[in-house]
């Protein structure tokens, strides 16, 4: 009997710790050797998984943990971008083959981790390795001026420059505490941009507003931090906005997308001033994507009016055979076409700073995972509304991030998601009262556009093919819009055409762009006063949509082109 009891008792506490979870195999995370040649093979093996189609491997710099930046390079289990199987246990091969990875690595030190379902649960790691290399470069870096006034444009002249396509000029606020060194930087930048490939050459990047003060500029390696050139400071003084100055009249557009939004929690929503926008343009409330539905193919079909076929933007990251050259974003199609219409761009990620060149008149970035993404779409909000209300602006794009990160952490229709649509509802109502508060209001031509870049699983995710992935919506309003109306058969490609159509009458030829003008109000047609009822309407009712995404009150338009 004392046996049979020492038996139960024992095979009682063995279930107890195993319901506990205190029996359950580890996960583990080994990478196959601690360092690594530059553009060589890292192998990394895993077991004891939790078994999703989304776990993940993560590489970041070896200062960095998941969900405080970008990781410099990712994988899920089954060794792709898109995460379609599940697997406990196995390995994955990071390499120049790997769509979703920004390849190579540039030198220096970093920290893998094996992470849980799409998100920043860290089941092992940090592991530690090195890709080794030079870290220094022999170029220089001059720039034309030692001080600039907000909003200005700086230009840096550099030689000597591996001529990568990926090298890059970046901008911190101060030469301490954030600028990279040894390979490894402490915040993000501010501002970037990219020397296309050029050994010797020019970088331009215009300073945001609230960028006052010492200020350091570095030329970097491959999209990392490893130094090309001697950093150089200087100085930024609170002053005038480079060249959009005084509000003028003519044909405007503002472009806004909010990242990740399905139409159906747009719906669910109380959006009074979007729905105003609805009221009075024309929306399609199930358009499509057409491209993978991952957020750097979905902006980059809305900023070139082409998909993955031309731009060749396949996953997050913007590796060497990338095609924005011969596809430009609509602002820079704009300004190659007529030079005198200012153009802005201002945004929270440097994916779009990569898809918009710096040869527009305005090109700003708050970088969301520097400064939180909440944060940065404030910011960004309140540099377009200066541009508008201060400035003879005539083109911007402006889109809100955060709204992807709340998509992904809590779901596509969770409260903390609706809640934060609302939010930038709010930021929305400011921006259009900014356009009808302008002195040229009156003579004014505007055309309000706003879109997403690609829909989501209701669990949050995406970057898969299944409808609620492609599900997208397309809204054009204001004085330019068929005001009152609906489109059908839209996609994220239209958004550029219309507004390159709206803002030049037609779309060159030329450019040989995907999408189709749509929305427009046809010429002559009536609708065309200049009263602030032009931009805003009566409020819908929350609750009123309807459940396909669709908001109510319209009638249907195929196309209304210019």
């Amino acid at each position: 009997m004392k046996q049979t009891y020492t038996n139960n008792y024992f095979l009682l506490l063995g279930l107890i710790l195993l319901r506990s979870g205190q029996m359950t195999s580890a996960q583990t995370l080994s990478f196959d050797k601690t360092e690594y040649d530059s553009g060589e093979a890292i192998v990394a093996t895993f077991a004891g998984g939790p078994n999703n189609r989304k776990d993940w491997i993560g590489i970041y710099l070896s200062n960095q943990a998941p969900g405080s930046v970008a990781s410099r390079a990712y994988l899920y289990v089954n060794g792709n971008c898109r995460g379609d199987k599940a697997y406990r246990s196995g390995s994955v091969t990071f390499n120049s083959a790997s769509s979703c990875v920004t390849w190579p690595l540039p030198p220096g030190p970093y920290s893998a981790y094996f992470l849980e379902n799409d998100k920043y649960t860290i089941l092992d790691g940090p592991v530690k390795f090195t890709i080794a290399g030079s870290s220094r470069g022999d170029g220089t870096l001059t720039l034309d001026k030692s001080s600039y006034y907000e909003g200005e444009t700086i230009t840096a002249t550099f030689t000597g420059a591996p001529g990568n396509a990926l090298d890059w000029m970046g901008i911190w606020e101060t030469p301490n505490g954030g600028a990279p060194s040894a390979c490894i930087a402490v915040k993000s930048a501010r501002s970037r941009n990219y020397t296309d490939g050029h050994v010797d050459g020019t970088v331009t990047i215009h300073t945001p507003f609230d960028f006052g003060g010492t200020h350091v500029a570095q030329l970097l390696m491959k999209n990392g931090y490893c130094d090309i050139a001697d950093p150089v400071t200087f100085t930024v003084l609170t002053g005038p906005t480079s060249r959009l100055s005084g509000p003028g009249g003519g044909k405007k557009v503002l472009f806004m997308m909010m990242d990740g939004v399905r139409p159906d929690a747009l719906a669910r929503a109380n959006t009074p001033n979007i729905d105003s926008l609805i009221l009075n343009g024309a929306y399609d409330g199930n358009a499509s994507t057409n491209s993978a539905t991952f957020s750097g193919p979905g902006w980059s079909d809305l900023l070139t009016g082409v998909t993955t076929a031309k731009h060749n933007v396949t996953s997050n990251s913007y590796t060497h055979d990338i095609n924005l050259k011969d596809w430009p974003s609509w602002l820079d199609i704009l300004e190659t076409e007529d030079a005198s219409i200012n153009t802005a761009s201002v945004s929270s990620w440097d994916l779009v700073n990569a898809a918009v060149s710096h040869h527009i008149d305005h090109r700003v970035m708050h970088d969301g995972y520097a400064l939180g993404w909440d944060t940065a779409d404030l910011k960004c909000k309140n540099d377009v509304k200066t541009l508008l209300a201060d400035t003879d602006v005539d083109a911007l794009f402006l889109p809100f991030a955060y709204t992807d990160e709340l998509g992904h952490a809590h779901g596509t229709l969770a409260r903390e998601t609706i809640e934060y649509i609302e939010v930038v509802d709010g930021y929305i109502g400011e921006l259009v009262s900014t356009i009808e508060g302008r002195s040229t209001f009156s003579s004014e031509d505007w055309l309000i556009l706003m879109g997403t870049d690609h829909g989501r699983t209701t669990a949050g995710g995406h970057g898969g093919t299944t409808s609620d992935e492609k599900w997208v919506y397309f809204l054009a309003s204001g004085r330019g819009s068929a005001q009152g109306t609906s489109v059908s058969n839209a996609s994220n490609v239209d958004f550029a055409t219309t507004a390159i159509a709206h803002m030049l009458g037609s779309v060159p030829a030329r450019w040989n762009l995907d999408g189709t003008a749509r929305g427009l109000r046809v010429s002559g047609a009536s609708g065309s006063g200049s009263t602030a009822t032009d931009l805003r309407g009566d409020h819908i009712a929350a609750g009123s949509q309807n459940a396909g995404g669709q908001k109510p009150g319209t009638t249907t338009v195929t196309n209304c082109n210019d």
